[in-house]
């Protein structure tokens, strides 16, 4: 776009979402009997040393189970931050929606810092979530060490 602004945008198809590590470990694989298929899309901006970026993965389909129950999926997340002037510091908010059916949904916000080492090599991050689902609430701090060659 231009020498400070960049856009990305991608898409997914997943042939089977039933099958993603989040979805069969709490309904179990061996509970589907059909499978469904899975959409995901993102768009990242950055300007600035701004960025804003959004995601959503969903089932365009029911996910039927044996008992005749059904899933139908949504997740999204929103996260917005800023990477700080002249330091390797980045900050952000972020919010994120999982629904499984579409009536009851889980909020989950938070903020995060990370910071870059050894150049691009590796960064060091730390996230606060708090989820909501209506009935609970549950605070979580998670720390990631990453690398990348």
């Amino acid at each position: 776009m231009g020498e400070n602004i960049t856009l990305s945008l991608g898409g997914s198809l997943t042939t089977n979402i039933a099958g993603t590590d989040g979805l069969s470990d709490m309904i179990g694989i061996d509970k589907v009997s059909k499978k469904a298929m899975g959409l995901g899309s993102f768009i990242s901006l950055s300007a600035a040393g701004a960025f804003l970026e959004g995601e959503v993965v969903l089932s365009p389909g029911d996910i039927k189970l044996p008992d005749g129950g059904t899933l139908n999926p949504l997740s999204f997340n929103i996260e917005i931050g800023y990477s700080l002037p002249g330091t390797s510091v980045e900050i952000a908010g972020k919010f994120e929606q999982l629904s499984m059916d579409r009536d009851n949904s889980t909020n989950r916000f938070g903020g995060m810092v990370s910071i870059r080492l050894f150049g691009e090599t590796a960064s060091l991050a730390l996230e606060f979530l708090r989820a909501d689902d209506g009935d609970n609430a549950e605070n979580s701090v998670v720390s990631q060490l990453a690398v990348e060659f």
